[in-house]
């Protein structure tokens, strides 16, 4: 899977806080990564396969907290130079949804996958 791999770049002290597929509702300080299917982006490619991304959500009841980790994983993963087998190429900034109903702060970035895995 493309967030596992994507996991395991992130930083220890980040690992321990992100999840695949979900943002768990007990925990206020977290990371998801969702894969997600795009456009191919080319007019002709009707027939090909999705074009995979990946969307980054963060939660922090902390804004300046919270902020700090998207960048950090916006940094991280804009710049991994391993293409030979991952490239990810962010698409926009990061985008701040506001706060959900508990009152944590949510971020979110998108990046364009091309993997060989």
């Amino acid at each position: 899977m493309i967030a596992e791999k994507v996991k395991a770049i992130l930083p220890a002290e980040l690992q321990h806080i992100t999840y695949i597929g979900e943002l768990p509702t007990d925990a206020d300080k977290c990371i998801a990564l969702t894969e997600a299917g795009g456009l191919h982006g080319t007019y002709f490619a009707k027939d090909r396969f999705d074009t995979p991304y990946l969307k980054v959500v963060v939660r922090d009841p902390s804004y300046p907290d919270g902020y700090k980790n998207v960048a950090q994983i916006k940094n991280i993963l804009a710049s991994y130079t391993n293409h030979q087998e991952l490239a990810l190429v962010l698409i926009g900034d990061i985008m701040y949804f506001g706060r959900d109903d508990a009152r944590r702060n949510m971020f979110q970035i998108t990046f364009k996958v091309f993997s060989q895995i």
